[in-house]
């Protein structure tokens, strides 16, 4: 940030602005010439709009008659005909002649039909098929006796031909006797294509036009036929939209000339006259880039005198100008240029004494304000990127944490690789939304990786007919159980390795993950799969990792804890086997020799007989042999039991009599004080493994529940706390140097 000098020059002295004023009115001129010409275009404007009214509604007028008076015609030569031929005073034969006579009259009409009193057929003609149309035919049912009753004219809503594509309506006239009773009605279909060339003949300016819509806004007459073969729609245009909402429009009340867009799309000057009956209207526009040339052309013209009386009177005041308006052109530059960032830029203290003034305290005021700005941008910075920074990393915290902690107390509650791989694929799958979780384990010849717990029902299918796949070769698992390297398909459709497994139809992408223990052995997959293109980002992949190691650590140690599980009970049966079996044989031994007491001592025993001799067996090494003091006392020996030459037990031996030990009786129990070395040994092994599996046991669950933090404080509270319930009586502290 570049430091701003607030320290300004004084205004010096100079002419007073008073002064250059009274030089700068000759510029008045041209601002009143400006003003002038600006009321003169309005009312110019206005005049020519007024006078594009009247000649809009002129021509929509002249249209409107034109259309009505096609209409007009086709009645009247039907009236005429009805008058000279009395169709219903002759028979049937001549009725169809008068009626085919009626299709001749004008070529517009393309099909009559001639209805008695009651409605009925009495004779028809077709210009186009041997038979009335469907369509005419429907019409001919409209048509309300009422209307033909009271003498009254009838018109038929705008139909299409189903053939031609062809714009119809039906008219009807009554048939009377010469004293007025209603004998039948003259029905004709006109043919509304003979109408396009009237209103195609129309002619509004050069470039302007005339159509024709029904009370529904459908087009009837269009110089562009094909618009109206296409039974287009156009009440999306304001002036049909307002036909349309009051169709009941007098046809002498003409609507004032508006600005729209037309119909092809312009904006033009149009207005409609609405024909009454039919119910129709005729619109006529005219692009208002024609409407307004004259417009045009007096401002062209007014521009042109315009300029020239500028360039005068700008030669006449460059001198003038140049004095008075250097001074604010040059402080205007500078705040230009300190709007758009430049805050070391200052204004030059010139010109008039006002001015000089004002520069000098729009120089004070930029060196205020580039320091508040240069430390209100560096504060709103830090602050922001700060607050950015602890956004991403609580969000990405909480994510993990919890990832981590789901996975972590699966972990904690399960010890079996039956119930933990379950587990742990239903908590990935719902923390992430994953479609697929599965666990693999390569088999014992790492020849197979085999899938082991899945969330799916996919994978509970591939679970149930034992799925595996060969390392190296099907898939991207098969490829990460090969490599050991992770590997994500974000399309796989795309991916060269993908194995499109039937059972999982919905993945779109794919990620698997090696499983090492110890963090060498490689021992298996987990495969993740998403119905979503691209749905693991870097957080995902770093989180997901982490998890894989701690997947990792649960295997190794439910493995471990199987293990020593399986172990302590071999232990454990072979122990009592051994002593069972061998303490059982040892006490028959000596009841066939004579012996009836046997007393053992052992490092193993919390509570060891008093053997007499027992320093002195343990000091020499050799046995101890003992008289009883009375006649009937007995013998006593105690012989040391040592397995690899270390002494883990005596053996105290007391005959019923006192009574020398022969060398066979000695051989024997020297033979069963070995058996019994090695039960104690199996003995000790067996309590020693017991004793490290629960230690084994106490460090996993800690390291698990430690691992489970995100953030150093929450490991540190975690590590204490395990400490201190493991080791009692201990005051447990962590100090951590702050750098």
């Amino acid at each position: 940030m570049l430091s701003i000098n607030s320290k300004t020059d004084n205004p010096r002295l100079a002419r007073s602005l008073r002064t250059n004023l009274a030089i700068a009115f000759f510029t008045l001129g041209a601002i009143i010439l400006l003003v002038n010409g600006i009321l003169a275009a309005i009312t110019n404007y206005l005049s020519l709009k007024d006078v594009i009214s009247v000649r809009q509604l002129l021509i929509a007028q002249n249209a409107a008659g034109t259309v009505s008076n096609f209409i007009d015609d086709k009645f009247h030569i039907l009236e005429t005909a009805v008058v000279f031929t009395s169709p219903f005073s002759s028979n049937s034969e001549v009725q169809k002649t008068i009626v085919e006579s009626f299709l001749g009259r004008d070529p517009a009409f393309r099909q009559i039909a001639l209805l008695d009193n009651r409605g009925q057929q009495t004779s028809q003609i077709s210009r186009t098929s041997q038979s009335l149309s469907p369509q005419f035919i429907d019409q001919l049912k409209r048509i309300p006796e009422s209307q033909a009753t009271k003498a009254s004219r009838y018109i038929s809503q705008t139909y299409i031909d189903d053939k031609t594509s062809e714009p119809l309506i039906a008219i009807a006239i009554p048939v009377n006797t010469v004293l007025g009773d209603f004998q039948g009605t003259l029905v004709a279909e006109v043919n509304l294509k003979f109408m396009w060339d009237l209103v195609d003949q129309l002619k509004v300016g050069k470039t302007g036009y005339v159509y024709v819509v029904d009370n529904q806004g459908k087009l009837i007459a269009f110089g562009d036929t094909a618009r109206v073969l296409a039974n287009e729609n156009v009440s999306q245009i304001s002036e049909v939209k307002e036909f349309i909402g009051n169709p009941s429009i007098q046809a002498d009340t003409t609507p004032n000339v508006g600005s729209y867009q037309g119909l092809l799309g312009e904006n033009v000057e149009g207005t409609f006259v609405p024909l009454g009956s039919p119910n129709w209207a005729v619109v006529t526009e005219l692009p208002t880039a024609e409407a307004f040339i004259p417009f045009y052309q007096l401002l062209g013209n007014y521009a042109t005198s315009s300029l020239v009386m500028a360039i005068l009177a700008g030669l006449a005041g460059i001198f003038i100008a140049r004095r008075v308006s250097a001074p604010l052109i040059e402080l205007s530059n500078v705040a230009t240029a300190i709007g758009a960032g430049n805050l070391a830029l200052q204004a030059k203290v010139t010109g008039p004494a006002e001015i000089a003034q004002v520069a000098s305290t729009f120089n004070t005021m930029a060196s205020r304000l580039g320091d508040l700005i240069g430390t209100l941008e560096e504060r709103v910075t830090i602050r922001t990127a700060e607050f950015q920074k602890a956004n991403e990393i609580n969000a990405r915290r909480a994510q993990q944490f919890e990832a981590v902690s789901q996975v972590s107390r699966a972990i904690n509650q399960t010890q079996g690789l039956q119930d933990l791989l379950p587990q742990i694929t239903q908590v990935i799958s719902k923390q992430f939304s994953f479609y697929h979780v599965g666990v693999f384990l390569l088999d014992a010849n790492n020849e197979y990786a085999v899938l082991a717990a899945s969330n799916s029902d996919g994978g509970q299918k591939m679970l149930l007919r034992n799925h595996k796949l060969k390392v190296g070769q099907v898939g991207i698992v098969g490829n990460v159980a090969k490599t050991g390297v992770p590997r994500i398909a974000l399309d796989t459709g795309a991916d060269a390795i993908y194995f499109n497994n039937p059972d999982l139809p919905e993945t779109r992408s794919e990620m698997a993950l090696p499983l090492f223990l110890s963090g060498q052995q490689l021992t298996g997959v987990v495969d993740i799969q998403s119905t979503e293109q691209n749905a693991f980002g870097p957080e995902d992949i770093q989180v997901l990792s982490t998890l894989a190691d701690q997947v990792s650590i649960a295997i190794v140690n439910a493995r471990l804890f199987e293990q020593t599980q399986k172990a302590l009970l071999e232990s454990e049966m072979v122990y009592r086997r051994d002593i069972q079996t061998g303490w059982a044989k040892f006490t028959r031994s000596l009841k066939l020799i004579g012996i009836h007491k046997v007393g053992l001592t052992s490092n193993l025993i919390s509570e060891p007989m008093e053997i007499p001799g027992a320093d002195e067996v343990f000091q020499s090494g050799n046995p101890y042999q003992k008289n009883s003091d009375n006649t009937n006392g007995s013998r006593q020996i105690t012989i040391p039991m040592k397995l690899r030459g270390e002494i883990v037990g005596m053996l105290n031996v007391k005959t019923d009599n006192d009574r020398a030990w022969s060398a066979d009786e000695l051989d024997i129990i020297s033979a069963i004080v070995e058996r019994a070395a090695l039960s104690i040994e199996n003995a000790r092994l067996l309590n020693e493994s017991q004793k490290r599996a629960i230690h084994e046991q106490t460090i996993s669950q800690m390291s698990t529940r430690i691992g489970a933090g995100t953030d150093i404080a929450t490991i540190l509270k975690t590590a204490v706390r395990e400490l201190g319930t493991q080791i009692g009586g201990a005051q447990i502290s962590v100090e951590i140097e702050n750098e």
